[in-house]
């Protein structure tokens, strides 16, 4: 499929092609930022039109290969969290879920001793700058239950939610 640069893949002002992200409108070049929105439109459109020709799918697809563990360097934001704090929490809570009561050593003997995860009650991406958290401000919970809470939406009820929501489907 060739896309509105000419090429399947993204090409450099020198001519090079590369995986990654190429944005013309990065270059000085006025008549480049100009043509960057009607070439924008065009590839969408070469996009669309390779999409309607495609077959309908029956549910099956082939699944190609796809370039894994590549390394690259990244920058972003990060927020600081005690090690302490989660370490004291694990302890306190003999390293059990207290969502859904799992213990990884139960469950896995020595391999699972002392592993578990703090989650905050409160998160701290809806606290504002930086909080002196404590000890009652966490939670021990397995990474399971982490990741549902997660997903759930930041409320400082979401543990008690959840754990309705587990102990409901367990008597099923």
């Amino acid at each position: 499929m060739s896309s509105a640069f000419g090429q399947s893949r993204p090409v450099t002002p020198d001519g090079e092609s590369f995986y990654g992200i190429y944005d013309p409108t990065l270059n000085n070049d006025e008549k480049v930022r100009t043509q960057f929105p009607s070439r924008a439109v065009a590839f969408f459109g070469d996009v669309a039109r390779e999409l309607s020709r495609t077959k309908k799918s029956n549910g099956h697809h082939e699944v190609y290969p796809q370039c894994e563990n590549r390394r690259w360097v990244t920058s972003h934001l990060q927020r600081e969290r005690s090690y302490l704090l989660a370490t004291e929490c694990k302890i306190r809570d003999d390293y059990r879920c207290q969502v859904c009561r799992l213990s990884f050593e139960d469950g896995y003997g020595k391999l699972g001793f002392e592993f578990a995860e703090a989650h905050h009650i409160n998160p701290l991406s809806q606290l504002c700058s930086h909080v002196m958290s404590q000890l009652e401000d966490l939670i021990t919970v397995c990474t399971n239950c982490h990741r549902m809470l997660h997903r759930m939406d930041g409320k400082r009820n979401d543990v008690q939610r959840l754990g309705k929501i587990v102990r409901r489907h367990r008597r099923r």
